[in-house]
């Protein structure tokens, strides 16, 4: 069974079907975040809508890169949720299935498309802090626990001890790792107005 989050359901309104596709995308001890600023600021995962006709992969492909400016490469489903929503970017309630993936950034094509968006790097610990959505957190933290169990996720490298988990209270080298991403993404030319990194240690 899919777990539902957010607002229970009212039975004096008709929810229309909406397909939803999000990931959580890590790299060098951050996920990528996007902020989007209207109808209201809020900080989410990556992804979006699928439009009529549109295959979900190929949705979350073009939304993230809408949002983020990053090209992505999808590399497995992770899960899935369900809310009844308004969604005031289409004046709807809706019933949204949301499918979650693991990708990777593959190339930082440039400023979002989107120009409500902006790029967010955060620890995983703090995006569950700062994302809006209570199934997003949700996610994030079934990827914490991923992690302290040892579950191996090409391109993200964060010490996780047997026994202790570097996760609730991140030390130095999480620390170290956290800003020698941000070096690199500077280094590549990645990092500009709409690129914000989010540490809390």
């Amino acid at each position: 069974m899919i777990p539902r989050f957010d607002e229970p359901v009212c039975h004096s309104v008709r929810y229309r079907e909406r397909q939803g596709t999000y990931a959580i995308i890590p790299h060098g001890g951050l996920v990528l975040l996007t902020h989007q600023l209207e109808p209201k600021p809020e900080y989410q995962l990556p992804g979006g809508g699928v439009d009529s006709g549109e295959f979900p992969l190929a949705a979350l492909i073009r939304e993230t890169l809408e949002e983020t400016g990053w090209k992505i490469q999808v590399v497995s489903r992770f899960g899935a949720y369900r809310r009844f929503a308004f969604l005031p970017d289409y004046g709807i309630w809706a019933r949204k299935t949301c499918r979650i993936y693991l990708a990777r950034p593959n190339m930082h094509a440039g400023p979002p498309l989107e120009e409500s968006h902006s790029a967010v790097w955060a620890t995983p610990t703090r995006a569950i802090e700062i994302l809006s959505n209570e199934g997003d957190r949700a996610m994030m933290q079934r990827f914490i626990h991923g992690l302290e169990r040892g579950s191996f996720v090409p391109g993200f490298h964060l010490p996780v001890r047997k026994g202790k988990s570097h996760l609730a209270n991140p030390l130095r080298k999480l620390h170290c790792g956290a800003v020698a991403a941000n070096r690199d993404f500077c280094r590549a030319g990645m990092k500009s107005r709409s690129t914000e990194i989010v540490f809390k240690f």
